[in-house]
Formats: structure tokens, C-alpha cells, sequence
């Protein structure tokens, strides 16, 4: 059988939203003012449920080394015309 697809993902409301968020428009949202910047992802909260493996991170779990920085944060609100 078919998944559903949900309403939000149909080609029709899709793809107004995307334009809203890229095309260069007053309506554009600059993602940071939503979402909050994280660090890390605690699969004990995602899950609600504690496991052994969430503690123990191997490489792929580990973020440290993978940060963005703050030059790499201010290219991408100036090219997305966020900050000027």
C-alpha cells in the first residue's frame, strides 16, 4: 500500500511555501527566528526513553568537530539577505 502524502507536501501547497521561504519576498522567515540553535541532539528526549547506545555516541554522534561557525553564520544570512 501507499503512504498517505500529507496535505502539506502536495505540489499545490508545497510549492507556495518554499517560495515563500527562499524567493526574496517581505513575507521571507529567517529560520533562526523560529528554531532554536542546538549543539548536540538528545535521543533521550526525542524518544522519551533512556538507552545505553544514546549515551555511548560513536563518530557520527559526535558534533564537535562539525560546527558551524560564526563566519559561516553571517554568509549565510547575508546571501539569504537576512542581515545585510
Amino acid at each position: 500500500t501507499q503512504k498517505k502524502v500529507p496535505k502539506w507536501a502536495h505540489k499545490s501547497n508545497l510549492i507556495p511555501a518554499l517560495e515563500k521561504q527562499f524567493l526574496d519576498n517581505p513575507d521571507r522567515l529567517d529560520p533562526d527566528e523560529i528554531f532554536p540553535e542546538v549543539s548536540t541532539c538528545d535521543l533521550g528526549e526525542i524518544f522519551d526513553q533512556k538507552k545505553k547506545r544514546y549515551t555511548k555516541r560513536a563518530s557520527t554522534g559526535n558534533w564537535t568537530k562539525d560546527c558551524v561557525t560564526a563566519s559561516e553564520k553571517l554568509v549565510y544570512k547575508r546571501r539569504m539577505g537576512f542581515q545585510k
